[in-house]
């Protein structure tokens, strides 16, 4: 496909439809389900869990909260490491970590949706280069 052929307006509008999904969400399902069929990853997965409720950053607490809401919406008994952290949060046992300057995470969830996008717009009209026309659209629309 070449630069004449493409549609700017259908590759923004293709961009901004597919942001308006929960990307992150919906990555992180279909990584699941990877995960799932693969009993390694499964256990490396529940160990780095485990491992991040024994001492969270901002973002590790953040994770843990999502996952454990997310699960109990799904009425699924949440693991013994899960259920003791967010009874510990509920309580007033355990606060939501701070930290002095500026997070480094704090626009990542943009950035990853904002990478998600371009990927699949590159690969809806068949982009081979950085520069090509949607990708550029795409990132006119980040500033």
């Amino acid at each position: 496909m070449t630069k004449a052929d493409i549609n700017h307006k259908e590759a923004v509008q293709f961009a901004k439809d597919f942001l308006s999904k929960p990307v992150l969400l919906n990555d992180l399902q279909e990584i699941g389900q990877r995960i799932e069929r693969d009993p390694k990853q499964a256990a490396r997965m529940d160990a780095a869990i485990e491992d991040a409720a024994r001492n969270p950053d901002t973002n590790d607490f953040d994770m843990l909260v999502g996952l454990a809401a997310s699960l109990l919406r799904e009425d699924e008994r949440l693991p013994e490491f899960l259920a003791v952290f967010i009874a510990d949060v509920l309580e007033g046992k355990r606060k939501r970590p701070t930290k002095r300057g500026s997070d480094k995470y704090t626009n990542w969830i943009r950035n990853y949706e904002l990478y998600r996008a371009v990927k699949e717009v590159a690969s809806k009209y068949k982009c081979k280069h950085p520069t090509h026309p949607p990708v550029i659209c795409l990132a006119l629309m980040i500033e």
